[in-house]
């Protein structure tokens, strides 16, 4: 951020984060279930077996940075060959195990996928197999599994395993992994003719029907957040100029800026796209907020006749806003940049 000279006094406190801009999808509550008990809790679904299977499809939300999202096998088939498909969430990444093999020959594969999935978002997960190819694609991101078929037949376990359940994997693989805490939904298997059927749910344990949403309208004071983490709840108080565990506190640690003070951030560590959000209260109707100008190119947020200016490369920019700004009330403004979208909110809308 640059010196002006020009600018008028502003009250200004600042909560710089950078962050990726990140896709999210919505799902809906049709046909989920709540996994509340990361110790114990799996739902077990009746007859996956991929010869007449090719395509099982499902969507997720979770909190949880470590635990088991899927497991499927072909225990209970009479042959030498000891086939099982793995998802796991690792720092909120998902993670693809595949072993398939016999006495003569083994696979195994392990592909991560790029994106952090614990968001509390929906995400879709789609899992493909067919004679010629095998992949599984999340939120339309796809990687191959196998140039070939995988041969899976057994109960499919989604958000953990049983502890007494027959399975050719090592126990150490899925057994001692955190449950999945959070919303499981549309779990569908695709047949060979192309018909969509929903399995049927044989047995569960710590889950109940629909998505849990713990928060309320008391959960969180003062214009706070509440983040809904399934079994309990959180307060985002980001912009409330309050903090704690609802809300409940005045945050003291506001910075004033008078005329021609400012405050750097140096932005050299981000690359691509990147957040800033900020809490500011002014009596003034115009004055900058933030720039990344350099030689009339970048960015510019100010204050302009009590509306929220922002302009690129000292272009004519736009203008949002009651008109109402310098009302010396707490605002909160996020700015997102991408390589081709600026994303502006202010005061959450």
């Amino acid at each position: 951020m640059t010196k002006n000279t020009k600018t008028s006094a502003v009250f200004l406190c600042l909560l710089v984060t950078s962050t990726l801009i990140d896709l999210q999808m919505v799902g809906s509550q049709k046909h989920t279930v709540t996994l509340t008990d990361k110790t114990a809790s799996f739902v077990a679904y009746k007859n996956f077996n991929s010869s007449w299977i090719t395509r099982l499809s499902f969507k997720f939300k979770t909190y949880c940075l470590h635990c088991l999202l899927l497991y499927v096998d072909n225990a209970k088939k009479a042959t030498n060959s000891k086939n099982y498909l793995i998802l796991t969430l690792l720092k909120g990444q998902l993670i693809v195990n595949l072993h398939r093999g016999s006495n003569f020959e083994t696979l195994k594969k392990s592909l991560k996928m790029s994106r952090s999935l614990n968001d509390a978002q929906w995400h879709q997960i789609d899992i493909i197999i067919s004679n010629k190819k095998s992949s599984i694609s999340v939120d339309n991101e796809s990687k191959t599994l196998v140039e070939d078929t995988i041969a899976l037949s057994s109960l499919l376990y989604i958000g953990g395993v049983e502890y007494a359940a027959d399975i050719a994997a090592n126990p150490r693989q899925v057994s001692y992994i955190q449950r999945f805490v959070g919303c499981i939904g549309a779990v569908t298997f695709t047949q060979r003719n192309g018909a969509e059927v929903e399995p049927k749910e044989v047995r569960r344990y710590e889950a109940e029907n629909g998505c849990r949403n713990k928060c309320t309208k008391m959960s969180c004071e003062n214009n706070g957040k509440c983040l809904n983490r399934f079994t309990e709840t959180s307060c985002d108080c980001i912009g409330t100029g309050y903090e704690g565990l609802k809300c409940t506190r005045e945050v003291s640690d506001a910075v004033f800026l008078n005329k021609t003070d400012y405050i750097g951030v140096s932005l050299r560590q981000m690359q691509g796209a990147f957040s800033v959000k900020m809490r500011f209260k002014t009596r003034n109707g115009e004055g900058l907020l933030l720039s990344t100008k350099k030689r009339e190119k970048g960015l510019y947020v100010a204050v302009y006749n009590g509306k929220i200016q922002v302009s690129i490369d000292n272009k004519r920019g736009f203008f949002f806003g009651s008109g109402t700004l310098h009302d010396s009330q707490w605002h909160f403004l996020i700015v997102s940049v991408s390589s081709s979208k600026i994303y502006i909110e202010l005061d959450r809308k």
